[in-house]
């Protein structure tokens, strides 16, 4: 089976910022390469918000990507919270072996890798990898698919502009190191 990766680096997607201006949509491009590549017309979408630090974040960024991969693409959506990664790890597995596309949003990427290894979640993943879905991440996430990667976690964890980037052991999938300068 072929692996796939998809790691974008950045990029903005649309969405409704604070002061009430949307973003610009930079991301079509890729985002057509990304359901062009499962081979399908109307693949299977999964979202995965996990590197969000609240629930409200978590969702409003699914409702985002929802309305580029579902209206925009007409793809079928679907998402997994973070809680139930730990409440209800049937649904989880029945929704990645419902996937085509699995993807994980930008954020932090030590809460979201640390949440995973202590779920068994990487695992799945690596089956999923193995068993040729396409995973993708954006920005932080980007690097999740890495050895190991460098990462603005600690800024987002302390709400602290001037914290220093840090190394983060990832998923290993790619050996290699994903470098990021923010």
């Amino acid at each position: 089976m072929r692996k796939k990766i998809i790691a974008i680096g950045g990029g903005e997607n649309g969405r409704l910022k604070s002061n009430g201006i949307h973003t610009p949509y930079e991301t079509k491009q890729i985002d057509m390469e990304i359901i062009n590549i499962t081979g399908k017309q109307s693949p299977n979408f999964l979202f995965l918000g996990h590197s969000q630090n609240d629930i409200s974040s978590e969702e409003s960024y699914f409702q985002v990507m929802q309305n580029i991969y579902g209206s925009i693409f007409g793809c079928n959506c679907q998402t997994i919270k973070k809680h139930e990664l730990k409440d209800n790890i049937y649904k989880v597995q029945d929704l990645i072996n419902w996937a085509d596309i699995i993807y994980e949003g930008g954020g932090d990427t030590k809460g979201m890798l640390e949440l995973w290894f202590e779920t068994g979640f990487d695992k799945i993943l690596r089956d999923a990898w193995i068993n040729g879905k396409v995973m993708c991440g954006i920005s932080t996430s980007a690097n999740c698919w890495f050895k190991t990667c460098s990462s603005d976690s600690l800024k987002l964890q302390l709400k602290d502009d001037s914290a220093p980037m840090i190394n983060v052991d990832c998923l290993n999938f790619i050996n290699a190191f994903f470098y990021s300068s923010l």
